[in-house]
């Protein structure tokens, strides 16, 4: 259950609600930014994910995502984005529908039917930031002995202070009642982030320090992240930072062991990436070619 909710909580479509203006001209020219295809490969260079973007009135409407084996088209899904005005309202792909509904401009709930199954996140600000998510879902428990509705929490908390954000994870299992089953185990997690310029410098838990490091180059999935909102729980995901990462060093505090991740950019002549080259290294080991991405725009 904690998987899927995780699942649920990371996907790329779980937007919170930025204040935007409802009223959208239609002349407004779309962003030069936003790319109209990524294409991911391997290291042998064979595609595996084709994503077609496609815009209307400068807004996302609809994501086309083809899947390749060894190179070969295996099959195309589609994501479809409604609004209203220029607040996203649903969100439906082959197996499940998102629908999102707003107090004061911003998104206060999401719910997801996944083929019957019901996930809802409930959002929490204060003024324009986002404190508190709590996704939830109902699942049947064991208490005792005794088999009841319960329903499983995913908690998310964020405290700022500076340039730093802290943020609190827990999940747990609640019975009929409301009272925390703790057989079922309470887990608990803190991660403070270092941010400056909108791009994440360092993340720190339990167990891992990550330093990163950024051109001066705009990032495309920054662009497209502003366009549609801000994801509840990608919030603070370096994928996302303003600038194109080009070094993510992890050092293991237990073990301090360390891998380096490095990304190579060709841009063409408006500084915009056309394409990326993914290397990892572990250790003493050599640094190794791990995907490439090509952009369209």
């Amino acid at each position: 259950m904690k998987k899927i909710l995780l699942g649920f909580l990371a996907a790329a479509t779980f937007l919170v609600g930025c204040n935007k203006n409802e009223d959208t001209p239609n002349n407004i020219p779309q962003n030069p930014n936003l790319p109209k295809k990524l294409i991911d490969k391997n290291k042998d260079g064979n595609i595996k994910e084709v994503r077609s973007y496609t815009y209307t009135r400068n807004l996302l409407t609809e994501v086309a995502i083809t899947e390749y084996n060894n190179g070969v088209q295996t099959g195309t899904t589609k994501i479809v984005y409604s609004y209203e005005g220029n607040l996203i309202k649903e969100v439906k792909g082959a197996e499940n529908e998102l629908k999102y509904y707003y107090e004061n401009g911003k998104i206060s709930t999401i719910t997801e039917n996944e083929m019957g199954d019901i996930h809802t996140i409930q959002c929490t600000y204060e003024g324009n930031r986002l404190t508190n998510v709590l996704a939830t879902h109902s699942e049947t428990v064991s208490v005792n002995g005794d088999v009841q509705s319960g329903t499983s929490h995913i908690e998310i908390q964020y405290t700022y202070g500076g340039n730093t954000v802290t943020q609190v994870m827990s999940s747990y299992t609640k019975d009929k009642n409301g009272v925390i089953i703790n057989s079922y185990g309470v887990d608990s997690k803190t991660t403070i982030y270092t941010i400056v310029n909108d791009n994440i410098l360092k993340i720190i838990d339990n167990e891992n320090s990550i330093v990163c490091e950024y051109d001066n180059h705009p990032n495309p999935a920054y662009e497209l992240d502003k366009l549609v909102g801000t994801n509840v729980y990608k919030l603070f995901d370096v994928v996302f930072s303003k600038n194109n990462i080009t070094k993510i060093t992890k050092t293991n505090q237990m073990t301090s062991k360390v891998e380096v991740t490095t990304f190579e950019y060709r841009y063409d002549a408006s500084g915009r990436p056309i394409e990326i080259k993914k290397y990892i290294k572990e250790g003493d080991d050599e640094r190794k070619l791990d995907s490439i991405r090509e952009f369209e725009y």
